[in-house]
Order: C-alpha cells, then structure tokens, then sequence
C-alpha cells in the first residue's frame, strides 16, 4: 500500500474527497555532493567536539577513533565524478581528492580524470594551486596540459603561476634528495613515488629554478592581471622571483633595518664580516 494524505477542497456546495500521493523528489547530481561533503564536515566536527572534551592522553588517543578516515570517502568521491563527468561538481569531487589525498593511487587516478576530461574547464584554477607543493610527474604533465590546451585567459595565468611554484619547490626537493644517502630515499618513495624521486636525482636543480624564473615572468607578462584576493598574479610571481633572486642559499642577504631590545637602531650591514645569527619568528 502507498502511503499520502488525505486532502479536502470545497467547490460551491460540494465537497471533495482526494487522496494524495507525495511527490517523490530524486537528488541530483549537485545534491549528492553536498550530502557527501556534509557527512564528512559533520564527522570531522563529532572528531573535533569529542577531542576538545578529552581531558586525558589517553582519552584523545581514544578520540581519534572518531576521526573520519579520508580514504573512507576517496573512493565515493570519485564515483561521483566518474557518474557525473560533464557536471560543475566533478571537478569539485576531484578537488576534495586532491586536497585529502595528495599522494597515492586516488591521487593519481583524480589527476588523470582531470587530464583526461576538465583540462580545459574554466573553473580549474584551484586545482592547479592544490599542485604546487606535490612534485610528482603527473603534476607537473598536468600544469603543462592546462596551459597548452586550456583556452580560459584565468586558468592559464593559474597554471602558469602554479608551474613557477611547482618547478621551483621541486627544485629545493631535489637538491635535498640528492644529499641523502641512498638507503634513506625509501621514506621519500612513498610520498613522491618511485618515478618522481627518481626524476629529482636525474634533474639539475640550477635548471629547475631557472625555468621556473621564466614561468614566473610569463605570470608577469601575460597574466598579470588576474585578481588573486586582494592582489594580483603578478604580485605574487614578482614575489617569487624576489625569494629566488635574493633569499636563496648563497645570495647576499638583503639590507635588514630595526631597533634592538635596548631600542638603539641598526643594520644588518653594521655586521658584515661579522659571525650573525638571525632568529625570525612571529606568532599566527
């Protein structure tokens, strides 16, 4: 038997009598992946509630068993996107993964969906931010694909700021790794993948720097204007170029200007040929 609800309407002298069958209403595609998103928002804020109520070590280990694990929603995330290629939240489905993955096989799956499907979406701004810090092969390919075949003058300027970065964290990476002693690469394997370590060991860091120095005067050049917040594109690259030009190892630190705790003014340059230890701090 169907379940509704009666209803009583009134015409002239007459009263009828209709049952009413209640409509049933499918989720869409946009919907799913709110509800997914809210299920997830919702079990981070039980984690977080149960864990500010701890009182002991003991108490917030156990709090941790309420913590949503990220490769319990990976996979239903991506399902979606799969389902629903052609909608606006497949890319942010893919987005999620990216952000809560960022290594891994669903990582690498998401970055090929990207690739594959939304290379030349408007809206891929974000994602090429999200890769910046992961020097993994598939990132970079990524980048490279956005800026050749994405039309959109927005997400160009995000990928071609996205690479500058991404070329040179990889470039401090690898200077890093090739210090290390072999038997110590394992770790990193797991993280960067066996193909990108081994990329960095084979790569010229100098190199890496110096390309992402012309990326970040492309940013300049073409993109400047594309609002970031409150700045520019071009704020940032001319930033990143400030760093690699004159705060790299081996540069000569830039002319600092303060007031000690005595309140007596000086300059750093009042120490050339001096032994100085700089402590920089702040509070966030």
């Amino acid at each position: 038997m169907k379940h509704g609800r009666y209803a009583v309407w009134v015409t002239g002298s007459f009263l009828l009598l209709a049952f009413v069958f209640p409509r049933h209403v499918v989720a869409g595609p946009a919907e799913e992946y709110q509800s997914l998103v809210k299920e997830y928002d919702a079990a981070m804020q039980e984690f977080y509630k149960v864990y500010g109520e701890a009182k002991t070590e003991e108490a917030k280990a156990k709090a941790y068993e309420k913590c949503p694990r990220n490769e319990s929603y990976t996979g239903r995330f991506l399902a979606l996107a799969e389902k629903h290629p052609k909608e606006p939240l497949a890319l942010d489905a893919l987005q999620w993964v990216i952000l809560h993955t960022q290594h891994g096989p669903e990582f690498e799956k998401a970055l090929k969906i990207i690739a594959d499907v939304h290379i030349q979406n408007e809206k891929i701004g974000p994602i090429c931010e999200l890769l910046t810090n992961l020097p993994i092969p598939m990132s970079e390919q990524l980048l490279r694909g956005i800026l050749e075949k994405n039309t959109y003058h927005e997400a160009k300027g995000y990928a071609a700021l996205s690479l500058g970065q991404f070329l040179k964290n990889e470039s401090a990476v690898a200077h890093y790794l090739k210090e290390l002693n072999p038997a110590s690469l394992a770790g990193h394997e797991r993280y960067y993948g066996k193909d990108g370590v081994e990329k960095m060991l084979h790569s010229d860091p100098k190199k890496l720097t110096e390309e992402a120095e012309k990326s970040f005067e492309q940013v300049i050049e073409k993109y400047g204007d594309i609002k970031f917040g409150e700045r520019t594109l071009a704020d940032f690259a001319k930033a990143e170029l400030f760093e690699i030009r004159n705060l790299t190892i081996g540069k000569v630190a830039p002319e600092i200007e303060g007031v000690d705790v005595d309140g007596k003014a000086f300059k750093l340059s009042d120490y050339r040929g001096k032994v100085v230890v700089l402590d920089f701090w702040g509070d966030w």
